[in-house]
Parts: structure tokens; C-alpha cells; sequence
């Protein structure tokens, strides 16, 4: 069923959906990209070697040392074969760093596939699917509709796997347009590796050189065959969820006045029945956040503390432990605490102890 053939108010709330998905999505995608960056290049390994001296422009080694500078400031070189002449405070050997391509290459294929599993359990991709079952579910929408619209997600989650590449790769945000970007050469062979035996590369080759239009296209082809594959288990996750959503008794608020709860994700707000939590409600990003009347704007780490503690309350386990949530932030050796400590009133109107020790729940 196409969206254009239900009511507009499923029409809007749908497109309210889509937008707070890309907008998470984006913004823990180029966490993960950042982080992932590090870990690639942390697994290259040196090889010192000792090398000649060579000419830039012909690559032959044997320059010739044809007249000296003042002391200490080094020789002129001469290459016989092409003409070229320059200065280089050292003649002869001297030692250079060399590096394999699969070091990288490798780490980079177990953080691609890391970036899809994050994304499979991500709050972004839980929060859309349940939100398309719930809207299905308030307009008398079957199970093929919610299909359709989780299915037409492909393109965009295609984009953003090649957003994140470029993040990974360069440790930068992507270009504008992802056209201008040029893989670096230490993908050349990804995803399949010769099966000739693997020649070392100059380390500073590594981090600046880049493959042509053509080879990087062949880059941005491997990737987009790997997003389908993904897609599609992550396709089955998003619509179990969603049945999950249909299936079950619409709630007095959903069956009374559907119009009015779902008109409120058109501006990123998600409002619920008081007591389910007490009259709570956030943005898109959970960057703000209102209890009781109450609003606070959070930063982006308190947003994300939020945000774990209200999917697990939606899913009916309000308790959840410190060290897990620590854990999703990164800081696994620091207090929770410390991260509200430019915001304690936020902490104190928000967050209260669970029944078990160690455990946290949303204050409502």
C-alpha cells in the first residue's frame, strides 16, 4: 500500500518518522565513523627499511653526487637518466617506514560490519520501526504498508554507509557531495584481496595517496552490495518489530484522538499519556526533554542517558544498570553522575535509583 492512499495524518506522521530516523541515524553514524577511524590505523604495523635515495620524477635510485653545498646543508643530486637535479641533506641509504594495505583494509572491513550490527541494535532504527507500527496501528493500516515504508529506507541507509566510509577513512566529516570523494589507496583491493603475494607501501603513501574516479566507484558498488545484503536482515528485524506494535490492544489515546498524538511527531515530539511515563515527551534527539511540565536541554551524552533509560521503560524494563549505560557512552571507568554535572537538576527531575543496586530508571 502506497503512503499516497492512506489519510494525511499517517502521510505526516510517517514523514515526521523518516526525518528523526536520518537525523539520528547521521549523528551516530559519524560517532561510530570517528571512532573507527582510530581503530583502522591503530592496527597498522611498521616495517622500518633502509632506502636509496630516488629521483621524483623517474624513480631511478642510482643520483649522482655532482658538487657540494656549504657545510652541513646537504648535497645536489643529479639523475642521469631524465635531467632532473635537486638538494637533500642526505645522500645515500637512509631509513623509511613501509606497511602492508591489508592491515588496513581488513580493519576496515570489521568496523564496516560493526557499523552494521551498531546499526541493527541502534535506539534510531528501534525508535522508527516502532513508531511505523504504531502508526499502522492507529490508522487501520496493514502489515504490507509498514513493509513498504521500511523497505523504502534502502537508499538512504546506502547513503549513509557511504558517509560513514568516508569518515572512517579520512577521520573527517564526508564532502558535501560524496561524488567529490576519492578512496584512499589501501582499499584498492577490498572487499577481495589478490591472490598474488601482497607487496609493501611507503607509509606516507598510505595516508595521502588515492585511487582514480574509476577504482573508488568500484569502492562505492562493493559497498552498496554489502548495504543490500545487510538491509534485508535488517528489513526482517524492523518489521517483526512493527507487527509486535500492530498486534497489540490500541491505547485509549490512539483510539480516542489518533490525529492528535501523531500530528506531534510532525514537529520531532513524541507525547504520551500521563503515567506512561508521567507526562513525558522529547525532541527528535532528545536534546530536549520535558517531565511534569518541566523542560531541560540536555547535551548530546545526557541526551543519549535519556534515551536508554525511556526505550527500556517503553519496553517494559525500566531498570537498567550503570555499567550498561556507561558502557554505550564510552566511559565505562567513569560515574554516570559526572556526565550531568553541568545539569544536577536535570539528573534529579529525570533519573532516580532502581530497586536493584547499581540500576537507574527514568523518574516518572
Amino acid at each position: 500500500m502506497s503512503l499516497e492512499r492512506v489519510n494525511p495524518v499517517a502521510e505526516r506522521a510517517m514523514l515526521a518518522a523518516r526525518n528523526e530516523f536520518e537525523i539520528v541515524m547521521r549523528v551516530e553514524g559519524e560517532r561510530h565513523a570517528r571512532a573507527a577511524f582510530g581503530t583502522i590505523w591503530s592496527a597498522v604495523k611498521r616495517e622500518p627499511r633502509w632506502v636509496q635515495d630516488a629521483c621524483p620524477q623517474c624513480e631511478n635510485s642510482s643520483l649522482a653526487k655532482y658538487r657540494a653545498l656549504p657545510p652541513d646543508s646537504g648535497w645536489t643530486l643529479r639523475c642521469n637518466p631524465c635531467g632532473w637535479s635537486g638538494t637533500t641533506p642526505r645522500l645515500g641509504p637512509h631509513r623509511k617506514d613501509f606497511s602492508y594495505a591489508s592491515s588496513l583494509s581488513n580493519a576496515f572491513a570489521d568496523q564496516l560490519q560493526k557499523w552494521f550490527h551498531g546499526l541493527r541494535n541502534s535506539s534510531s532504527w528501534s525508535t522508527f520501526t516502532t513508531m511505523v507500527g504504531r502508526i499502522s496501528r492507529a490508522n487501520g493500516l496493514d502489515v504490507d504498508w509498514a513493509t513498504d515504508q521500511i523497505g523504502a529506507l534502502a537508499p538512504l541507509i546506502t547513503e549513509e554507509c557511504e558517509r560513514w566510509a568516508t569518515g572512517a577513512c579520512d577521520g573527517t566529516r564526508a564532502p558535501a557531495s560524496i561524488d567529490q570523494w576519492k578512496a584512499p589507496i589501501w582499499l584498492q583491493d577490498w572487499p577481495t584481496p589478490k591472490s598474488t603475494p601482497e607487496e609493501s607501501i611507503l607509509y606516507g603513501d598510505l595516508r595521502t595517496k588515492r585511487l582514480g574516479v574509476d577504482e573508488t566507484a568500484k569502492i562505492r558498488n562493493a559497498l552498496a552490495s554489502q548495504v543490500r545484503q545487510e538491509f534485508e536482515k535488517l528489513k526482517q528485524l524492523g518489521i517483526d518489530r512493527a507487527a509486535i506494535q500492530m498486534a497489540q490492544t490500541p491505547r485509549q489515546s490512539e483510539a480516542v484522538a489518533p490525529s492528535s498524538q501523531l500530528q506531534a511527531s510532525d514537529r520531532g515530539i513524541e507525547i504520551k499519556p500521563v503515567g506512561s511515563p508521567g507526562a513525558f515527551s522529547h525532541s527528535a534527539d532528545y536534546r530536549s526533554v520535558t517531565v511534569r511540565g518541566q523542560n531541560f536541554s540536555l547535551t548530546a551524552r545526557q541526551a543519549h542517558v535519556i534515551q536508554i533509560l525511556y526505550e527500556n521503560f517503553e519496553q517494559g524494563h525500566p531498570d537498567v544498570g550503570k555499567d550498561y549505560v556507561l558502557e554505550s557512552l564510552n566511559t565505562a571507568n567513569s560515574r554516570l553522575r559526572d556526565t550531568f554535572k553541568t545539569n544536577l537538576e536535570a539528573w534529579k527531575a529525570l533519573i532516580k535509583t532502581g530497586k536493584r543496586k547499581g540500576t537507574l530508571r527514568l523518574n516518572t
